[in-house]
């Protein structure tokens, strides 16, 4: 809920999906409510993403009435709680038996030549950090952490495939 403060001072708008949301305290709860950009929805879950270059729309779903509705959305922010909630990840990426997204080696399948980065994720590109992770950190300092640590991942394989590609076209190009 902090969390969520903090980014409507910066936002349009915040959406915070949070079941334990009537497990706040007063101050708390009083404060989302004086915020005229932030809506709290206790019952809502995120069952698909859905963008093709970014973030584009939630698809939620409420889980008193069922009822499921798309949100436009620019961004989705994951906060840990006492247990992932990663389970429209499954099928995408390998998740162990608590729901923990697997990164790095030893990982299941891997497609590639080459071997996974610490904390990529069992999809080549996709990286994941923190509780979220099987043996990842806990605690806020832990997670910011392996967070940096991710990003200089993934600007690695980026540059990896930046490096690949211009291999590629000097190739193409020699050829002619």
């Amino acid at each position: 809920a902090e969390a969520g403060l903090r980014l409507a001072r910066h936002c349009r708008s915040v959406a915070i999906l949070a079941p334990g949301a009537a497990h706040l305290s007063a101050e708390t709860a009083a404060a989302l409510r004086a915020a005229p950009n932030l809506v709290v929805r206790p019952h809502a879950e995120v069952l698909e993403v859905v963008g093709v270059e970014r973030v584009e729309a939630l698809l939620l779903r409420d889980r008193r009435t069922g009822r499921t509705a798309a949100r436009t959305a620019a961004a989705l922010f994951l906060l840990g709680a006492d247990r992932p909630r990663t389970a429209w990840l499954a099928g995408t990426l390998a998740l162990d038996a608590q729901g923990r997204v697997a990164v790095g080696p030893p990982g299941p399948a891997w497609p590639l030549r080459r071997a996974p980065y610490e904390l990529e994720t069992s999809l080549p590109g996709v990286f994941a950090a923190g509780a979220v992770t099987c043996g990842g950190a806990r605690g806020l300092a832990g997670c910011v952490e392996e967070g940096i640590a991710a990003g200089r991942q993934a600007g690695s394989y980026l540059r990896g495939l930046a490096a690949q590609a211009a291999a590629v076209h000097a190739g193409a190009e020699a050829g002619r």
